[in-house]
């Protein structure tokens, strides 16, 4: 259960199903969680850029 927590689990399994053509999850859900988890941190971070004061 864990390992579909962690982001860096779909990053692995998209390049493993790149090169040899097998994945545990999927390429297309590989890359809807990358993108998924990279727009939810750039938004976060941008949030916090926001916050500090100068």
């Amino acid at each position: 259960m864990s390992d579909r927590v962690d982001p860096l689990t779909y990053g692995v399994d998209g390049v493993r199903g790149l090169l040899t053509g097998r994945t545990h999850f999927g390429v297309p859900l590989d890359i809807a969680v990358l993108l998924g988890v990279g727009v939810l941190f750039v938004a976060l971070g941008a949030w916090r850029f926001s916050k500090i004061e100068a």
